[in-house]
């Protein structure tokens, strides 16, 4: 709700404060007192272009300071996301200052924010209905919730469950989508893959061939040497069967000479005891390296094929890991990551089939959403035409369109928008191309008294709404802005004594001269004051006391009307 307006050096006013109340605020007062600047002022507030050249003849800048009470949860969230801290009670004031060099700020609770932002904003606590295009019924992007919204029961079902469909098709979607990504990349793993397992596998590798392969050519490398050694060794120990040369034999003689004397005495028995363990030694490492002379032979070849195989291990060792255990494993891991991206196939196709079927699914509750639209719509036109027609625009005409986009959103595959004719005969068109003014404000109110309960802005303002129109046409705009503001904060311009008599609070906008500076002030009037204005209203000046009377007795009967009207929806 919009609770203070506060001006400085805009246009005319050089000072002007307003305290707003809820219910119906009626501002009147004669031609150029500065009721459209007031007005003006509030769109500057809210984010409407502005230039040096409204800044009072003689002041170095102009500003304008709006004060709203919050209660909006989305209109928070999006305040404290741009680090505005609403005042204790959801307090918000919006400053907009310009300069006569040109440059302006503007402020939210003493922050300086983007005119986006307050746009924003103002487009969700604050309608202004007139010669401006701030209001929300001419934005097709709304026409849509403010629909639904008025159907409720009958499209919130379909619409919930629609929702979940379409998110839900969504998420598989952009899973199938994940894993059909860069599909030349995934056969590129594929084959990378194959050939490194194909290469380890085929290799057959055991666990140790390496350190047996190096032994085995060590001694093909060695040979001579070793058979030389093996030689020698064989003949020092003992040159053949039964001959008595070597050292076995040798060993052999004295242990048949210290067995004639170990008896005598315990030393000769321990030398004797020594020198059979090493006879026996002897005996058994001979045999072992006469064998060794005869492994010692080997084919030619052979060496190089050993030498290939091990250097193809070495080669697979640095490419997989550094050890024969390494590239084991790396090939069972492979081979997992083979077999997960082989899988993918058929989870696509799986996800292809479910996909379908929530298109299916799909398509039948979006076909359901547009038949729930298109009868409410109807409704809503008959409403809306009624309306007109008590606003002597009879001849008018209301729709609203509902048609097929080429996809599907969130809220379904329907383009919704609310097209007007001034005449039956003329063709439909947005709100936004019809022209501005008084005709306007008598369309926006009479969609707004059959949508009053399809949006939560807080706040309405009409300018001059009551341009063209007279008599029971006015008494009628009175009654529908005042059953309005029954459930929020309506601000209105009038002219029209039928208008100004049901309002809640009565502001006189009126100018006066003080040193040749024209001076506007605003007077909130109380008892005999708004008898007088409604008067003044009637402008017969001939007959003012009947002017009077009849004022007093509009503003008895609009009194009887609202106490009647206490308890219901609307008027």
């Amino acid at each position: 709700m919009l609770q203070t307006l506060e001006i400085q050096n805009f246009a005319l006013i050089e000072k002007l404060t307003i305290d707003f109340e809820s219910g119906l605020n009626i501002l009147t007062g004669e031609t150029g007192a500065g009721k459209s600047i007031i007005i003006d002022s509030i769109n500057a507030v809210l984010g409407a272009r502005l230039s040096k050249e409204i800044i009072r003849t003689g002041a170095q800048n102009a500003s304008v300071t709006a004060v709203f009470t919050i209660e909006d949860g989305n209109v928070c969230r999006m305040l404290e996301e741009s680090g505005v801290e609403l005042s204790e009670g959801g307090g918000l004031i919006i400053t907009r200052e310009v300069s006569a060099s040109g440059r302006g700020t503007l402020r939210a609770n003493g922050r300086i924010v983007p005119v986006s932002l307050v746009k924003s904003v103002g487009e969700l606590i604050l309608d202004l209905h007139g010669q401006y295009d701030n209001h929300s019924l001419i934005k097709k992007s709304k026409h849509a919730d403010l629909l639904d919204n008025f159907g409720g029961k009958e499209i919130f079902p379909i619409l919930g469950e629609y929702g979940s469909c379409y998110t839900e098709y969504l998420a598989v979607s952009k899973r199938i989508a994940e894993l059909s990504s860069d599909e030349a990349r995934r056969t590129r793993d594929i084959d990378m893959l194959t050939y490194q397992i194909n290469e380890i596998k085929n290799a057959r590798i055991q666990l140790g061939e390496d350190e047996y392969l190096e032994g085995r050519i060590k001694v093909i490398v060695n040979a001579e040497r070793i058979l030389k050694a093996l030689k020698t060794a064989s003949d020092m120990l003992g040159a053949g069967e039964g001959e008595n040369t070597g050292a076995l034999a040798c060993v052999a003689s004295a242990v048949d000479a210290m067995a004639d004397i170990r008896s005598l005495n315990g030393v000769f028995e321990e030398y004797c005891s020594r020198l059979a363990d090493i006879s026996y030694q002897l005996e058994d490492v001979l045999p072992g390296i006469r064998k060794s002379i005869g492994n010692v032979e080997y084919d030619p070849t052979e060496l190089d094929k050993l030498s290939d195989r091990l250097d193809a291990i070495e080669r697979l060792k640095k490419k997989y890991g550094g050890s024969i255990e390494n590239m084991h494993a790396f090939c069972a891991d492979a081979e997992k990551r083979l077999e997960g991206i082989m899988g993918h196939s058929q989870a696509i196709g799986g996800l292809k089939k479910e996909k379908y079927e929530l298109g299916q699914k799909l398509r039948g509750l979006a076909a359901r959403l547009t038949e729930a639209r298109r009868n409410v719509a109807g409704n809503i036109e008959g409403m809306v035409g009624a309306e007109l027609g008590s606003l002597e625009m009879e001849k008018s005409r209301f729709c609203v369109a509902v048609e097929h986009s080429d996809g599907y959103t969130h809220k379904g595959r329907d383009k919704i928008e609310f097209l007007f004719s001034a005449n039956k005969n003329e063709d439909l068109k947005p709100l936004s191309k019809i022209a501005s003014g008084g005709e306007m404000s008598r369309i926006m109110l009479a969609i707004k008294s059959v949508l009053a309960n399809s949006d939560n802005i807080p706040t309405m303002i009409f300018d001059e709404i009551d341009t063209g129109i007279s008599g029971k046409a006015g008494l009628r705009v009175g009654e529908k802005m005042y059953g309005l503001s029954r459930g929020r904060q309506v601000i209105s311009v009038t002219h029209l004594a039928q208008i100004a008599c049901l309002a809640d609070n009565n502001y006189l906008i009126k100018k006066s001269f003080d040193e040749d500076r024209v001076v506007t002030e605003v007077k909130r009037l109380e008892g005999g004051e708004r008898v007088n204005e409604i008067s003044r209203l009637l402008g017969d000046e001939m007959a003012a006391e009947a002017s009077r009377k009849l004022a007093s007795e509009m503003l008895q009967r609009a009194e009887t009307m609202k106490r009647a009207s206490e308890g219901c929806s609307g008027i």
